[in-house]
């Protein structure tokens, strides 16, 4: 009448060998126990626990490239070269038991053919014709794939029907407190790229002019088994433990639960591959024109174009439709009109809108730009026998398909969950030997449309994109100094648009929230309000199937998701940079060469909302910039030796050992990256600057918290509209610098025989770096404390010698 279980211990706690061997998974129980490595040293903890390490390595790599070139004159004026290179790469993870119960391979085949032909036309004509071919296979597999019987095993008929004979490998075996067995997955990918582009340049009086095209073809292959090649089976406490309410034993109850075959957790999948391609097109004309011997201008015109991603068989998430009629919504509304809240009218509550999946009348991912112009300029002025001037602007596009795109296969592939018990344990529907009885769910395609994962979380790919592109300029001078110095100091910009970002598309509207910049308990509670369920019964197996809901579930956009549950790709992104960039080089005299660089930067972004219901994304300091960047570096011959100011009559021994030493130096330097602050409160009278006062920082506690209320009660939730910048320029984690030093001699031991000798001493004082912490929670002390270091520390000395012959 309590509706617990209760259940009697074995007799001296110790498990029947009756009853092991009663279990119709005895067989393949006794299997899998050979698998599983006996100790080889003492347990290091009284509960017997790291008693073993495995005697083979965890991981191995095993490479090899091959290239073969060929140059051929077919004439005077006509050249032709081809390229072909293919290397092998093998990785053997996970090798833990030393056997197929574990390990995987990773295996990439990489090929590449290239063409290149070169025909001088006329004196002032010349085609250039490229063809590019590239081909990256990667294989992901089990050790175990293909080597493994389940009948033999002790595995069911049911069980090993599911797999195709080739394919089986280890089952995934899982048990709490201990290594398992199996694990790793089975797919074949191949990407392919095709490239074609020819370049015509035309030499007349002061104009040098290119004119050409290209052609790009981009084609990824997934290819995995019908099935998930192993099932995943897991072993708990549960069903061993006193009560479903006790504490479950400390160590073995997993293990018990294997010997009786029970398990509790698991699952296996139906997946399915894909096929995705996408075509690139790319016009230019270009003119370097020289105006006069002072003048050169550069001028050009680029135009892309880049047909939307396809999937051959359509087998993907193509967008989201946000008026699609959806099966259910007939009784939800009429659910809502019988029951409705205040702030939504029964004719204002809609529940409409939905995955809308490619199809043979909607084949593309997204509508093609047609618009992407790319205009260049360019100058370059020489103002004396000393001083250029130089000046450029451009605009750059980049792509929308493979390799940014991700491919969306929901309702392509399905999983089955293993269920154990419904009954807490009375009875089992499910064994080690037989984990899904009613065999696997099929996966549904795009057969439900809109109705698909209605009540779960979604996420859509592009939602009316544009094609992310940058406008780069820049404006400097080039200046000849004495001492054989050469200055060069510039003005750099850009500007990112339409950059793709993330967007909650079913945000709490904003009227509803608080504007409060304190926690507002009051607005939680009535956000959080518990009302009837439209939903109910409507979305089994989600968490809007109850008689209920929180009111913020009724007033979201999307009432069938859930709240914040609707994320789509949007090119709605923009960046600036502006920066200073000086650099100086002095030119090799006297066996010194020396150069160095100073950049003063300004990075802003706005690829983020502050809060879901804000219109536009925050405009904010870049995670990225640094701030200022410094860079030094030198090599100085030591004047020490023949030919050299101090040793000139060395000779021998003496010579060999002491003289024709190098030193170089390098030197980086560079602030620290702003930092990101969680939604907090300012004490009245107090500025964000104080969080970054030098005098109170360290290692423990990078900011300082006294501007900040730490009390924990006070502070905003999600449902309180931001205000506070999410980063501040002034709020940096730790900068960095770093001076490494070098010492090399070259032996010349015989006319083709030479020997370098070379030391090399990182990170030369010794000093910590500390890592470049990402950001804080003025509510918690302790959460600005740094932990880890970054770049080489400590100081590195290292030896080396090379032969050359």
């Amino acid at each position: 009448g309590s509706g617990h279980v209760v259940r009697n211990p074995f007799p001296g706690n110790v498990m029947p060998t009756s009853l092991i061997a009663a279990s119709p998974s005895v067989a393949a129980v006794q299997s899998l126990f050979k698998y599983w490595s006996t100790p080889n040293r003492p347990a290091s903890t009284t509960n017997g626990r790291n008693n073993y390490i495995s005697p083979t390595p965890l991981q191995s790599t095993h490479y090899r490239t091959y290239a073969l070139r060929i140059d051929q004159n077919i004439s005077e004026k006509h050249r032709l070269f081809g390229r072909i290179s293919w290397d092998y790469w093998l990785e053997d993870a996970r090798n833990l038991w030393g056997n197929i119960a574990n390990g995987s391979y990773n295996i990439r085949r990489n090929r590449l053919l290239a063409l290149d032909d070169v025909n001088v036309l006329s004196p002032n004509l010349v085609l250039n014709t490229r063809l590019g071919i590239t081909r990256s296979p990667q294989a992901a597999l089990m050790r175990s794939t293909g080597k493994v019987d389940y009948k033999g095993l002790g595995f069911s008929d049911v069980l090993a029907n599911l797999i195709p004979k080739n394919l089986q490998s280890f089952p995934t075996i899982t048990a709490s407190g201990y290594d398992g067995l199996g694990g790793g997955s089975y797919n074949f990918n191949n990407n392919d790229i095709r490239s074609l582009s020819g370049t015509l340049s035309w030499q007349k009086t002061r104009h040098s002019i290119r004119f050409g095209g290209e052609f790009r073809d981009y084609l990824l292959n997934n290819r995995n088994a019908p099935t998930a090649v192993s099932p995943q089976i897991g072993f708990g406490n549960s069903w061993i433990t006193a009560s479903d309410t006790a504490t479950s034993p400390p160590l073995g109850g997993a293990i018990a639960s294997l010997l009786l075959g029970l398990p509790q957790s698991g699952s296996m999948a139906v997946v399915n591959g894909y096929s995705v391609s996408n075509t690139w097109w790319g016009f230019f004309l270009h003119d370097d024109w020289k105006v006069s011997s002072k003048l050169t201008l550069n001028i050009g015109l680029r135009y892309e174009l880049e047909n939307p991603e396809t999937e051959r068989y359509n087998r993907m998430v193509g967008g989201f439709d946000a008026e699609a009629a959806l099966t259910m919504a007939p009784q939800a509304l009429a659910a809502y009109a019988a029951q409705p809240i205040p702030e939504i009218p029964v004719n204002q509550f809609k529940v409409q809108g939905g995955y809308m999946f490619l199809s043979s009348s909607h084949r593309q991912l997204w509508a093609r730009n047609n618009l992407n112009v790319m205009p260049r300029f360019g100058l370059a002025y020489r103002l004396g026998n000393k001083t250029v001037l130089r000046s450029g602007y451009g605009i750059f596009f980049d792509n929308l398909g493979i390799g940014r795109s991700l491919v969306n296969q929901t309702g392509f592939s399905r999983t089955t969950s293993l269920v154990g018990s419904l009954d807490l344990g009375q009875t089992y529907l499910s064994s080690l030997v037989n984990p899904f009885p009613t065999g696997l769910l099929p996966p549904v395609g795009g057969s439900l449309g809109a109705n698909q994962d209605l009540g779960l979380s979604i996420t859509i790919p592009y939602l009316i994109p544009r094609t992310p592109y940058n406008q780069n300029w820049s404006f400097g001078f080039q200046r000849e100094l004495p001492g054989k110095f050469v200055l060069d100091a510039a003005y750099v910009g850009n500007r990112g648009v339409a950059l793709p970002i993330s967007q909650n598309l079913n945000f709490i509207p904003r009227q509803y929230l608080s504007t409060s910049p304190l926690r507002d308990q009051a607005n939680l509670d009535f956000l959080s309000a518990q009302t009837p369920n439209p939903f109910a019964g409507l979305l089994p197996g989600t968490g809007l199937n109850g008689s209920t809901v929180a009111r913020q579930q009724l007033l979201v956009a999307y009432p069938q998701f859930p709240v914040d549950g609707v994320t789509a790709t949007v090119t709605a992104g923009s960046s600036w940079y502006h920066s200073l960039q000086v650099s100086f080089e002095r030119r090799y005299s006297n066996g010194l060469t020396i150069s160095g660089g100073l950049t003063w930067s300004k990075a802003m972004d706005a690829t983020g909302y502050l809060n879901p219901s804000d219109t536009k994304p925050e405009h904010v300091i870049s995670e990225f910039d640094p701030g200022h960047t410094f860079n030094v570096n030198g090599v100085y011959e030591l004047p020490f030796g023949k030919g050299r100011r101090f040793g000139g009559s060395w000779h021998g021994v003496t010579d060999h050992v002491l003289g024709g030493w190098r030193i170089a130096s390098m030197f980086r330097a560079q602030g620290g990256p702003p930092a990101f602050i969680d939604n907090s409160v300012l004490l009245p009278g107090h500025s964000i600057a104080e969080a970054a006062n030098p005098n109170t920082r360290s290692w423990q506690e990078w900011f300082n918290y006294a501007a900040f209320d730490t009390n924990i009660n006070d502070q905003p939730q999600s449902n309180n509209i931001r205000t506070l910048s999410s980063r501040f320029a002034s709020l940096r984690g730790p900068g960095y610098w770093l001076l490494d030093v070098s010492l090399n001699k070259t032996f010349t031991i015989h006319e083709h025989f030479q020997a370098q000798l070379r030391g090399e001493a990182y990170n030369i004082p010794n000093h910590v770096n500390l890592n470049q912490y990402p950001g804080f929670t003025p509510s918690q002390p302790g959460s600005s404390q740094i932990t880890s270091t970054n770049g080489p520390s400590p100081r590195t000395i290292q030896l080396a010698l090379k032969v050359m012959f």
